[in-house]
């Protein structure tokens, strides 16, 4: 399975939203002057972890869209 089947365009949204997420966060503790601000760290990290997500999420809604047509076919 490719990427185009994950939904590419979905994708971007998803890495996009992680951005602007992770680095409303970041600032909001730069300002507040609580927490650990860290400019690349996190969002470095919460970018990846939002893709992996993303894409399991995708692959069991599938699987489970798949399992779900067979039955109705069974029953007919």
């Amino acid at each position: 399975m490719g990427l185009q089947g994950l939904g590419v365009r979905k994708l971007k949204w998803v890495i996009l939203i992680a951005v602007i997420i992770s680095y409303s966060i970041e600032f909001s503790q730069l300002l507040t002057k609580r927490g650990l601000f860290e400019l690349f760290d996190d969002p470095f990290h919460n970018v990846p972890g939002a893709i992996i997500g993303f894409t399991l999420w995708r692959m069991i809604m599938k699987r489970c869209s798949e399992k779900s047509e067979g039955q109705a076919i069974r029953q007919k």
